[in-house]
């Protein structure tokens, strides 16, 4: 899932095609209908792992709680959004494995709130959230980190 700021498709998306069947919709984060519009798609499909930048990662977090399917998640914005989606909710961990990787040079998402919040937020039973800082990164996952973290997944 793209970021608020980004398109869909591009460099990474054709680099997951070449290798996996993907979903990859465009997103109108201000449309009301947005996160139900998504909570549906994800509910029609099987999906193996869900992927997000930003606050696509955010909404990735969110859909791979409620249905309990694993994310990697690049700076998802889990706070400081320049505005709330509607009909989301404060996410919390269950029983869902995330993959987090935060750049330590991120000016948009702040990577310590980010470890801050999911500090608080993990309860004993969550299955894993392994997280991983990379220091040289800023909110924007170049191609060849994006390759790296995501290719042992699939």
């Amino acid at each position: 899932m793209h970021g608020l700021e980004s398109k869909q498709g591009g460099p990474k998306v054709d680099f997951l095609s070449s290798i996996c069947l993907v979903c990859a919709p465009v997103l109108d984060y201000r449309d009301s209908t947005c996160f139900q519009n998504i909570h549906d798609l994800v509910a029609k499909n099987s999906f193996d792992l869900i992927i997000g930048s930003s606050m696509g990662g955010y909404l990735a977090f969110l859909m791979g709680e409620i249905f309990e399917t694993p994310t990697i998640l690049f700076n998802p914005a889990l706070h400081s959004r320049s505005f709330e989606p509607n009909n989301c909710f404060k996410p919390q961990l269950g029983n869902t494995s995330h993959y987090i990787i935060l750049g330590n040079q991120d000016d948009v998402i702040n990577p310590t709130i980010t470890m801050k919040i999911l500090q608080e937020i993990k309860p004993s039973n969550a299955k894993t959230i392994e997280i991983e800082s990379i220091p040289e990164m800023g909110h924007r996952t170049p191609l060849d980190v994006f390759i790296a973290k995501v290719q042992p997944w699939l």
